[in-house]
């Protein structure tokens, strides 16, 4: 029998329990590193106008319109790039760093990192500290950059004295993890409510999440709570289904499964994976909302599609129980495979168990003590005894 992860409160991103591979969750995409935004010089100036006398800080207004579609502009990213050149070229450091958003996601041009290193090195020596966070986050992992985690510590720095609240969260981030800095939760915990204090939603969040483990010195659930709605009411996905989570499990509040079905859908819909496999775990429960597999199966879906490991491990179930969909043994063994070799442990056990009873490919039961074994050393217990049976 397929075997599901462990209970909907235990599954955020890649931690396996409440306190639980916090430092893996931090460095998270989505949930810790952060780059800045693009962002206008002066949001009270009109900027065509501005522009077209010569006024550069202008065009970098002009071309934030352009590239989020604001003012009434049509939404145009080649004209942004263009605005933001001009502006850059003009040594106005927030059109450089503006410009340098764009090439690193690669939208309306090709996706160039170590183009973007360069014009946020350009914006962080110009003045524009966001430039310099930016920059950090590249040096963190060597996109675009050598990877230098002492350098990016030192960028974040900079950053954070600036004024920059994004500066400040990830330079927490790096005091939790001791990268390039030795660890010092304490001082994550300034920098993160220092984030916060700046109307900064993701530190407000990473705050949550230093309280509700003790990472930043002792635990506090209740501050957790509070702190994780500041996110989620400032808008982080992430905000919102950690603060569902504590409602999900009555921690540091009381419990409400439907408040915290509520809460995975508001972050499901900002854009947290994690949220939409707790909302799936929800609708596919019937815990908070009624029961509905279909609604399941598709935020399932939408979680596995946006690198939530645990969501392909539940969508692979769906699809090997046939749970309001026609089953499919071979779909659920890519989905096993897939979110296995994205570090989910449990889909590796189903994996395993797919290969031992020969669903979706041929019984192989040394393909399937591996999985077990890997399994198991990913903290299933199940899994361990599973090993020693086929050993």
């Amino acid at each position: 029998m397929a075997v599901q992860p462990e209970s909907r409160v235990r599954h955020c991103r890649q931690s396996t329990g409440r306190g639980a591979g916090v430092v893996a969750l931090l460095m998270a995409a989505a949930s810790g590193l952060l780059a800045a935004q693009s962002r206008p010089v002066d949001p009270e100036a009109e900027p065509a106008r501005a522009c077209d006398a010569g006024n550069l800080a202008g065009c970098v207004n002009l071309g934030v319109g352009y590239e989020l579609g604001l003012h009434g502009l049509p939404r145009d990213e080649a004209r942004a790039v263009a605005l933001y050149q001009r502006a850059c070229d003009g040594s106005v450091a927030v059109g450089c760093t503006n410009l340098g958003i764009i090439y690193e996601a690669g939208r309306a041009i090709g996706q160039d990192l170590a183009r973007a290193a360069r014009l946020y090195e350009r914006g962080c020596t110009g003045g524009d500290a966001r430039g310099c966070t930016n920059l950090g986050t590249l040096r963190v992992e060597g996109h675009g950059v050598p990877r230098n985690q002492t350098l990016a510590v030192q960028l974040f720095q900079r950053a954070c004295l600036a004024g920059d609240a994004g500066g400040c969260r990830n330079l927490a981030v790096m005091y939790v993890d001791g990268r390039g800095v030795r660890k010092n939760g304490a001082r994550a915990l300034e920098l993160a409510a220092e984030a916060c204090g700046r109307a900064d939603a993701a530190g407000c969040t990473l705050s949550g999440r230093l309280h509700e483990t003790g990472a930043g010195g002792s635990k506090d659930e209740i501050g957790a709570v509070a702190f994780y709605r500041r996110g989620c009411d400032g808008g982080d996905a992430a905000g919102c289904t950690r603060l569902g989570r504590m409602y999900g499990e009555g921690v540091g509040v009381d419990q409400s499964e439907a408040l915290a079905a509520e809460l995975y859908r508001r972050g499901c819909e900002r854009g947290d994976p994690g949220g939409c496999t707790l909302l799936g775990v929800a609708y596919s429960t019937g815990l908070g909302v009624p029961a509905d597999h279909a609604v399941a199966s598709a935020v399932f879906d939408q979680a596995c599609a946006n690198g939530d490991a645990a969501g392909c491990t539940f969508l692979g179930l769906v699809y090997s129980e046939g749970l309001g969909v026609i089953p499919d043994q071979q779909r659920a063994l890519d989905l096993f495979k897939r979110a296995c070799r994205a570090g989910n442990a449990h889909g590796c056990f189903n994996l395993a168990i797919a290969f031992e009873a020969g669903r979706g490919v041929t019984a192989d039961l040394t393909q399937a003590r591996t999985w077990y074994v890997q399994a198991c050393r990913g903290g299933v217990e199940r899994a361990c005894g599973a090993a020693e049976r086929l050993k």
